[in-house]
Order: structure tokens, then C-alpha cells, then sequence
């Protein structure tokens, strides 16, 4: 179990394990807190039932241990959780960014489609090219240099995004 904790990619299962040994590390330092405590009443506790209060003394001091490891370790635990969900958000992102990609590269096909494809009536004269004799040639000529465009579109802006950072 312990073996995650050094994990730099952590799956779904790894956080679901460092999520619940938090939880049980919360518990016991919860526990150790309290026992602590009493150990410190114990010491401090002038009535006689302790023969040597000082025989206390390693025990608080492992009690004081056993919370700054359970702490240690709940904090490696969180770092788990954040690296899982930064990991999360690159895979978003990246997904993301592709649909962008995606969208910028068939927008321009889109419109020329929206565009020619309102049947206009060619007698009144409004869309000449519709009457043209290469004019479905000239449709699927203009469409990959559309989707050249939007895909050079996306990659110059994103570029001159990261310059700017």
C-alpha cells in the first residue's frame, strides 16, 4: 500500500486507497490526540496514583511521534489526490483542445455548405457560381483549403498564447 505514496501517475484505485488511509490516519491521530492527553493528566496529576510520573515521558514523546507521521503521511495522501487530479485536467484539457481543433478545422466547410446549400433559385441571379459548370469542383476545392485555414487559425493563436506567458 505504502508502494503509491512514490507513484508519480496515480490511477483511480491509488486515490481511492490514499483517500481512505487518510481518513484512517485522521482517526488515529484523532486517537493519539486523546491518549496523549490523558498521558499528559496522568504525569501531571498530583494524588499519588503514579509511583514514577516521569516513566511517562517516552510515551508522550512517541505519542508526539505517532501524530507528526500520521500527519506526514496524510499529507502524502493529499499529494496523491492532487497529482491524480492534475493528471485529470491535462487529460481534459488535451481532449479539449482537440475538439477546438476539430471545430476551427470544419467551421469554414460549414458555412460554405450553409451557404450554397439555401437553394437559391439561379434565375435571380444572386449566387452566379451556383450555375457554374465546375462549381461543385470549386466547392471541394475550397474545402480542405477552409480547413487548412481554421487548423493554422487555432495553431497561430495558440502560439501566440503561450509567447504572451
Amino acid at each position: 500500500g505504502i508502494q503509491i505514496m512514490n507513484d508519480s501517475r496515480p490511477s483511480e484505485d491509488h486515490v481511492g486507497f490514499a483517500h481512505g488511509l487518510a481518513a484512517q490516519l485522521h482517526e488515529l491521530r484523532r486517537s493519539v490526540w486523546d491518549a496523549r492527553g490523558l498521558f499528559l493528566e496522568l504525569r501531571q496529576n498530583n494524588s499519588g496514583c503514579l509511583a514514577a510520573p516521569e516513566l511517562l515521558a517516552p510515551v508522550l514523546d512517541s505519542t508526539h511521534q505517532i501524530e507528526r507521521e500520521a500527519d506526514s503521511y496524510a499529507q502524502r495522501c493529499r499529494v496523491i489526490e492532487t497529482v491524480y487530479q492534475h493528471h485529470q485536467d491535462s487529460k481534459l484539457n488535451a481532449t479539449l483542445n482537440s475538439l477546438t481543433v476539430a471545430t476551427a478545422c470544419f467551421l469554414p466547410i460549414q458555412f460554405l455548405t450553409g451557404l450554397w446549400g439555401m437553394n437559391f433559385s439561379p434565375d435571380v441571379g444572386n449566387m452566379p457560381e451556383l450555375e457554374w459548370e465546375y462549381g461543385y469542383v470549386m466547392f471541394w476545392c475550397l474545402v480542405p483549403v477552409g480547413g487548412l485555414l481554421g487548423y493554422l487559425f487555432i495553431r497561430l493563436s495558440a502560439a501566440s498564447d503561450w509567447r504572451k506567458v
